[in-house]
């Protein structure tokens, strides 16, 4: 038979002795609402389990009792627990037939523990205070959705560069929020999003690097990076088959690394990048499935980039305003495209 095991709302338990000799929950371990409880020392027997939630413990430090842990059939949920320090309790899971989701721990410093995970349906890191660096995922192969995002003192994340495409059909990536982040050298071999790409709200994000990226199925949004100053990192895109939105980028002079970019499903759109000076890095565009709109650019100049779209026949919404020089499209065609 199997059975859930919840251990919830108990104002007066301080450990889980006698579950020692416990090997396997069928379906469910949830603990949850246990303020006394430190550790979970008790379950270091556990082997398997459906699915595991540990949920607003508001003393648990520690999760590492978990280690003996082979197989977990669904996913795992760690939330709300304001004392946990570190997480390096997975070492022995291979997969997750669900989500792994760790959010709003506020004391936790590091990710751990999940070197050989090599499959999950989803992924949210996501409202951890004080997490500083992710690098636990480098043997991932397969993932769905991964989304980390308002981690206020994350400065790195690498790794992931077992990862070659997002093999799940909603595979978006959204690294969003996460103020002091610098370093963002993740995700080198993928060559394929099955989903959006979001790359915003990281006022400490210098640069950009997916080298190997080709296509992305649905939008890329770059947007909100008060520091971001180069793009390189896109030099094997060739594909975005929704919108391309790259806005709110103070520090971004020149728009470098798309020169393989051909195709664009849907609207181009660039605004309010006040630094930007040049379009050169879309010279090799030449489809564009929606509309322009190029505004408030306060620095930009050069247009020239957009030269071959327009000279390969495209006739859609045209709407450039508020930059330091404002061509309508048929001046892009005749090549007074720059100052």
């Amino acid at each position: 038979m199997r059975e859930n095991l919840w251990i919830a709302t108990n104002q007066s338990l301080t450990s889980l002795n006698g579950l020692d000799n416990l090997q396997e929950v069928g379906e469910s371990l949830q603990v949850l609402n246990n303020p006394e409880i430190t550790n979970l020392d008790a379950l270091r027997s556990l082997i398997k389990v459906g699915s595991i939630v540990v949920l607003n413990n508001s003393k648990l430090e520690d999760i590492d009792q978990l280690n003996s842990l082979e197989e977990i059939e669904g996913g795992i949920i760690i939330q709300s627990n304001p004392s946990l320090l570190a997480i390096d309790a997975f070492n022995n899971i291979e997969s997750l037939n669900g989500v792994l989701f760790v959010e709003k721990n506020a004391a936790l410093l590091e990710v751990t523990g999940f070197e050989n995970l090599k499959s999950c349906l989803q992924m949210t890191i996501s409202g951890n205070d004080n997490l500083l660096r992710l690098n636990s995922f480098e043997n991932l192969s397969s993932i769905g959705p991964i989304r980390i995002t308002d981690n206020p003192a994350l400065n790195a994340i690498v790794g992931f560069n077992n990862l070659t495409s997002t093999q799940q059909d909603i595979g978006s990536i959204d690294i969003e929020n996460n103020v002091s982040l610098i370093e963002f050298d993740a995700l080198q071999n993928l060559t394929l999003i099955n989903g959006h790409l979001n790359i915003s709200w990281n006022s400490s994000l210098e640069t950009i690097s997916l080298p190997n990226l080709e296509k992305i199925e649905a939008s890329l949004s770059i947007s909100w990076n008060a520091k971001l100053i180069s793009t390189m990192g896109f030099a094997a895109l060739e594909i975005v088959n929704g919108d391309v939105v790259i806005a709110r980028n103070d520090e971004l002079t020149q728009l470098s690394g798309f020169d393989l970019l051909n195709e664009i499903g849907e609207d181009l759109t660039i605004g309010n990048n006040g630094s930007l000076e040049s379009l050169k890095t879309f010279e090799n565009l030449s489809i564009l499935g929606g509309s322009i709109y190029i505004h408030s650019n306060t620095s930009l100049t050069d247009f020239c980039g957009l030269t071959h779209l327009m000279e390969s026949g495209w006739s859609g919404n045209c709407s450039i305003t508020d930059n330091n020089y404002n061509p309508d499209c048929s001046e892009i065609i005749e090549a007074t495209c720059s100052l």
